[in-house]
């Protein structure tokens, strides 16, 4: 099985909502979920993807994860993607 770590940056204004879609041509998944919620937003799973949404009034750098388990190429494995957010 394997494991990988991912990390992203996202950039968003306060008060606003981003969906990031989680599937590719050759990723069969299994499970999202919420590894880690957000200090300061709100993030949601919807079935392959997530929706980070920041506080209204709230500027500054937040952080999640989210956790993904299924077979890529038919190996299994799971990956844990890291956000940092930086509301502006």
């Amino acid at each position: 099985m394997d494991r990988e770590t991912v990390e992203w940056t996202l950039v968003i204004g306060s008060g606003e909502s981003c969906i990031r879609g989680l599937r590719l041509g050759s990723m069969m998944l299994d499970d999202v979920s919420v590894g880690s919620p957000a200090k300061s937003g709100e993030v949601t799973v919807q079935g392959y993807s997530f929706t980070y949404k920041a506080p209204v009034d709230f500027k500054g750098e937040d952080s999640f994860s989210v956790k993904m388990s299924g077979a890529y190429k038919r190996v299994p494995g799971t990956t844990t993607i890291t956000v940092r957010v930086n509301v502006r």
